[in-house]
């Protein structure tokens, strides 16, 4: 409470005492920034560590290009998941979130495209019964492996729900069995 009760003391005194800090900085006066908006004092509050234009006036942080002030100011650019070593954690988590925008995308798809062209089930299986081995078991694990994969591991998920197997040693227990069990499973119904 004591820090929150003197930063507006240490900001009337940036600004006041020394307007040369503050301007070295980049950072108008509040009165002077907001004077051409008429804003509320709140709003004033936002404006007031905007960096300075040309003209000496605070611009509003909608306005400033983050990405090409920092290629002025040689900032390099923040690493993505590139840097990170492969975890079993972390690829699962991402692979279950692909697996159900992929599994619910075909399942959508289908379903409009049933909606606007209807087809009957007897003419898609002589279509599918035509096609070659590999193409047929193919079109099967495209289809198979993700569903499998996304079933098993919300069954993993709920586990985890039931307050089971949260141990470091548990959830890699629990993600071995679901890759395992994913492999064996979609390899059986592709073959079928």
């Amino acid at each position: 409470m004591m820090i929150a009760s003197t930063l507006p003391f240490a900001r009337r005194a940036l600004f006041s005492a020394r307007p040369s800090i503050a301007a070295s900085f980049g950072i108008v006066r509040p009165a002077a920034a907001c004077a051409a908006f008429k804003l509320s004092p709140i709003q004033r509050l936002a404006f007031s560590n905007t960096p300075a234009n040309q003209s000496g006036q605070g611009i509003p942080t909608l306005e400033i290009d983050a990405l090409k002030r920092s290629k002025e100011l040689k900032r390099p650019i923040s690493p993505h998941l590139s840097i990170y070593q492969p975890q079993l954690t972390w690829v699962m988590s991402g692979l279950h979130r692909v697996t159900a925008v992929a599994v619910g995308g075909v399942f959508y798809l289908f379903a409009m495209t049933y909606a606007i062209a209807p087809f009957s089930s007897a003419s898609v299986a002589a279509s599918v019964a035509a096609l070659p081995f590999a193409v047929k078991f193919l079109g099967k694990a495209a289809i198979v492996f993700p569903t499998v994969y996304h079933s098993l591991n919300g069954i993993r998920h709920l586990v985890w729900d039931s307050v089971t197997a949260l141990t470091l040693t548990g959830v890699y227990q629990t993600g071995y069995t679901v890759i395992a069990a994913t492999v064996l499973v979609s390899t059986i119904l592709c073959l079928l």
